[in-house]
């Protein structure tokens, strides 16, 4: 079934008024018609079935029928991402939908090349990641923001230090077991991943990040990984080792 992401409130019986592109793509890409079901979500409302009741010209008509899926509660995981080569950086913006990020931070660093970007393109990156992993929610993409200027007021900032550091694994078991903040729990600690650029940190920033008392700094192992091979690398660890990917 096709599912599409939408900004509409949904609920039962009230009608969904698609926009023109997304409009478009469903009657005359995937040629869907009156009666056809489709899966739709907003980030707000859980999932539900939906029956498309109309086609104009302008706009495809939906009335959500049942709500399949209820909205979950959203757990921190915050990656803060050095802006790099546009196609390169779109990657990481699919990838780190498709691994549960919650918020994309776009960083500007003291080797950063180019810090501009075009927001909406990687937002329409994060929807179409989103409905094609079953994804509820979507992840909040931010603007560039210096390095020096960030907070990183988490109860865990995992910094990937291509310096070196503790490997990775090693120092979020250890955490987790024993090092987190007093009374907070692994499976809902506010995390965040610190990401540099192709050409890594500087001095004053890999001081900066390692004076924090909540960094982890970590190693990704022996071989030197791009940006974006690192972020996916790491993404996954942490969610193996502390995130939603052990099932009970």
């Amino acid at each position: 079934m096709i599912r599409l992401y939408c900004q509409t409130d949904l609920r039962s019986d009230a009608e969904v008024a698609l926009p023109s592109d997304i409009s478009h793509y469903l009657a005359h890409v995937m040629r869907q018609g009156v009666g056809d079901e489709v899966q739709l979500f907003n980030g707000r409302d859980g999932e539900w079935v939906a029956d498309i009741t109309a086609i104009t010209k302008k706009a495809v008509a939906l009335r959500p029928r049942q709500q399949t899926r209820p909205q979950p509660s959203l757990t921190p995981l915050h990656l803060y991402q050095a802006v790099i080569k546009r196609p390169r950086l779109e990657t990481i913006a699919e990838k780190a939908t498709e691994l549960g990020v919650s918020d994309l931070h776009l960083v500007q660093t003291d080797y950063t090349q180019n810090a501009k970007m075009k927001l909406d393109r990687l937002k329409r990156i994060t929807i179409e990641a989103a409905e094609q992993t079953g994804r509820l929610d979507l992840p909040r993409v931010h603007g560039v923001q210096r390095l020096s200027a960030l907070a990183l007021e988490h109860d865990l900032v995992v910094f990937c230090d291509e310096a070196g550091g503790t490997d990775i694994i090693e120092a979020l078991q250890t955490w987790c077991s024993s090092g987190r903040s007093p009374g907070t729990k692994a499976e809902s600690a506010n995390l965040a991943l610190v990401i540099g650029p192709e050409g890594g940190f500087s001095p004053t920033e890999r001081a900066q990040l390692r004076a924090l008392p909540q960094t982890l700094a970590v190693s990704l192992g022996p071989r030197i990984l791009r940006a974006d091979t690192a972020a996916i690398a790491a993404l996954s660890i942490i969610q193996a080792t502390l995130g939603d990917w052990p099932q009970s």
